[in-house]
């Protein structure tokens, strides 16, 4: 099993880190272009978080969102170009906001990693090559220098040291990761290397990227490599192949994979019958929430960890007592998943909620949402028997 799977990954077996397949789950995807999840018989228990809205915290567009037990981060990676502290209540609390030329400001956020034990955040600035790390109050701790070619970053929980995703981009200079995706460095000293990609299909031009390599929930680390079916979690000693993503002869055969390029990429999506995950994935202590493409439309796959069952679904009915809408979760706490929703839209609900017979609590919440406002955070657990 693990021959196997490294073969189809190109893992590194000579990486500092220890690799397992022990607790391999098989998440089975079906086309679920055509089913539609009832969140009323589906979901299990919800709560808002509406972030403070003032003229020192104008978010644009969330990024990232991290928490703990004391704090929300937002990132706004490209219109505040600002990162956002808030209590889990969503009480505005500080703010990084340097950008600028200086050599001690950033000029953009291309990528953001959150510590809560060390209460340090780090922004990578693509832009002027250099990391830049803050403490929770905003103020900056250190900028160093970006040696390396990144494009996400994750504290592991041991110190400074981080885990860093390449999503194809030759690190020519150094020659001992120069075509490898996964990187764990410590005080800019190179601690482990993993996940080598074909250079011929390295750089930003190769279209068929994931949407993202990382995801995070609570204190775990979670990878998928571009174009994988596998999702690992990574910790500071280990990488464990978690889940399997199982397309039962419809997603990339081995034949595809051993010469993929741009053109059997677009032969096999102009397929009705090809299915695809493109990378964009939550994970929280119950569920795994998975996005799979098929001819450019995306439908979803959620995941039951404990029994093992999965169900695929395009659309969402948002019928709950306590549900207006809903979004595709950006991370998972606990046994939640966090989403977004735009005030924008929220506010537009406002003149229809008689229709829903929603709570009063929920009712009290969209009323006092102006279309100005930052967005209100969803958090929503499923039920261990979801129904489509």
């Amino acid at each position: 099993m693990l021959k196997d799977i490294m073969a189809e990954t190109k893992i590194d077996s000579s990486s500092t880190w220890k690799f397992t397949t022990s607790e391999i789950k098989d998440i089975d995807i079906k086309n679920g272009r055509h089913n539609t999840l009832s969140l009323k018989v589906s979901i299990d228990s919800v709560f808002y978080v509406p972030l403070e809205t003032n003229d020192n915290c104008l978010i644009g567009k969330i990024d990232n969102i991290y928490q703990d037990a004391k704090n929300i981060i937002i990132a706004d990676n490209r219109f505040a170009k600002e990162v956002f502290v808030f209590d889990r209540k969503g009480k505005f609390l500080s703010k990084i906001s340097d950008l600028g030329d200086g050599p001690k400001q950033y000029r953009s956020i291309t990528a953001t990693a959150v510590n809560f034990e060390s209460h340090e955040i780090r922004i990578l600035d693509r832009i002027s090559n250099k990391i830049l790390t803050f403490n929770f109050h905003g103020n900056l701790l250190k900028a160093d220098p970006l040696h390396l070619l990144f494009t996400e970053m994750a504290f592991t929980g041991r110190g400074s040291e981080m885990i860093l995703s390449n999503s194809g981009e030759l690190n020519s200079h150094i020659k001992e990761i120069e075509s490898y995706n996964l990187i764990k460095i410590a005080n800019n000293k190179l601690l482990g290397k993993s996940f080598p990609f074909d250079r011929n299909q390295s750089g930003a031009g190769y279209s068929f990227q994931n949407a993202k390599n990382l995801a995070f929930s609570d204190k775990n680390i979670y990878y998928s490599p571009k174009l994988s079916d596998f999702i690992y979690q990574v910790s500071s000693d280990s990488i464990s192949a978690k889940f399997h993503l199982n397309f039962n002869g419809k997603g990339f055969t081995k034949k595809d994979r051993e010469n993929l390029n741009d053109i059997t990429y677009k032969k096999r999506m102009n397929e009705n019958e090809f299915f695809m995950f493109n990378g964009d994935f939550s994970v929280n202590s119950e569920y795994v929430y998975l996005k799979i493409l098929n001819k450019q439309a995306v439908f979803a796959c959620l995941y039951n960890k404990k029994h093992s069952l999965s169900m695929s679904f395009a659309n969402i009915m948002a019928d709950h007592d306590r549900v207006v809408l809903f979004n595709f979760p950006y991370t998972g706490y606990k046994n939640f998943f966090v989403s977004p929703l735009l005030a924008t839209e929220m506010f537009k609900t406002q003149t229809n909620l008689k229709k829903f017979k929603k709570s009063a609590e929920i009712v009290s919440l969209y009323n006092k949402v102006k279309a100005d406002d930052n967005p209100v955070l969803m958090f929503y657990s499923f039920k261990q028997n979801p129904k489509l």
